[in-house]
């Protein structure tokens, strides 16, 4: 009984990954996507999860970070804040996240973190 438990977790999981991104036969790969964007894409109630999660989201974007082995430009996928060394800080379409994360310089693309101002209560 507990290994029939077993499969059909694993077989969930695997559904709930491949459903993420596409099926496992589709061009984008999410492999370097964060789980927690990939969840956020794949979420009905964009708005909510995003709010459940602390992530930054306007309209159809979502505050990311895009670590990278030469630098990001700006274009339709991603609008770019600010980058230090290979760390690219910008508004990702939320559509479009595993096209960015497929890129070949994109190493991950990962939820930012919101700074706390120094002297507040974590």
């Amino acid at each position: 009984m507990k290994g029939t438990v077993v499969r059909v977790a694993i077989g969930t999981t695997l559904a709930v990954s491949l459903g993420a991104c596409g099926s496992a036969g589709a061009r984008e790969s999410c492999d370097r996507l964060d789980s927690q964007l990939a969840q956020l894409r794949a979420a009905s109630d964009r708005s909510a999860f995003a709010h459940d999660h602390g992530l930054e989201v306007t309209g159809d974007r979502v505050r990311v970070v895009v670590e990278t082995n030469g630098g990001l430009q700006s274009d339709a996928d991603i609008q770019v804040e600010s980058s230090y060394a290979s760390d690219v800080l910008g508004e990702a379409r939320i559509d479009r996240l595993c096209a960015l994360a497929a890129r070949p310089n994109v190493l991950l693309v990962r939820p930012a973190t919101r700074g706390i101002p120094l002297g507040s209560p974590p």
